[in-house]
């Protein structure tokens, strides 16, 4: 509770958090309680359900905001509790006694690959965990000017003041222009597209053709703008739709 002192009698300084995610607004509670208990300036790192910063825990996050200030979000790997639960957990660093700025940067760290795997059986080396563990803190403390081996994905962006925002996936940048060779590689998968449309087209059409005879009252110069005219109504009809995008580089 915020009443609590050290031996010495004073506020701790540093807190760590795993409250119970079953509890209410996924044990969000624990946390505010955390922060009240600490001295103005502690540091408190909280892992807890995903959910928690997305609107399930919004009362507390927003009393919370009202007096301690968000630091950081960083998103953990989904099998962190395997086997034991399968959640998506984000680990919040709040300091303490600082009313959140809405105009201050919160910084957001992918940590989902972390170098290792989780299963019924035991834990499972597939990267490089101690380079990666390396990695994410030199982002936490330097940001863009950290060195890092491996790449880590991280956004410094705001956050509104009604507690419903708090993970990376809310923030991370997704880049929707695309490349010259992305480009390209689409513009030939439309075309071998039309090209099957068309042998689809060709070949309903000639079997259409083989199963009537043919009018002999009318012209040749007829039944060729009659064939025409039913081999592009036979193209259009299985085409849904065409996308038309404009290159960026102009």
């Amino acid at each position: 509770r915020g009443d609590i002192q050290m031996l010495d009698g004073s506020k701790p300084d540093r807190g760590l958090l795993n409250p119970p995610f079953s509890y209410s607004e996924n044990g969000m509670p624990f946390a505010l309680e955390s922060l009240n208990a600490l001295e103005r300036g502690g540091k408190l790192a909280v892992i807890i359900q995903d959910s928690a910063g997305t609107g399930k825990a919004v009362a507390t996050n927003k009393q919370i905001l009202q007096h301690h200030t968000l630091l950081g979000s960083i998103r953990m790997p989904g099998d962190l509790f395997e086997p034991s639960a399968g959640v998506q957990t984000s680990i919040y660093i709040f300091e303490a006694w600082r009313k959140h700025d809405a105009n201050s940067t919160v910084r957001f760290i992918n940590f989902a690959d972390d170098g290792y795997k989780r299963t019924g059986r035991g834990l499972k080396i597939i990267g490089d965990p101690v380079q990666r563990y390396e990695d994410v803190l030199a982002v936490w403390k330097h940001g863009e000017r950290a060195n890092t081996v491996t790449e880590v994905d991280f956004v410094d962006d705001v956050i509104s003041l009604d507690g419903n925002d708090w993970n990376y996936t809310q923030h991370m940048v997704i880049d929707t222009v695309p490349t010259e060779e992305d480009f390209m590689k689409n513009i030939k998968k439309f075309g071998l597209l039309l090209a099957l449309i068309a042998s689809v087209s060709l070949s309903s059409c000639s079997s259409e053709q083989s199963l009537n005879k043919p009018d002999t009252t009318t012209s040749t110069a007829e039944n060729n703008k009659k064939e025409e005219s039913h081999h592009t109504h036979g193209i259009l009809n299985n085409i849904n739709s065409i996308f038309f995008i404009k290159n960026p580089e102009g």
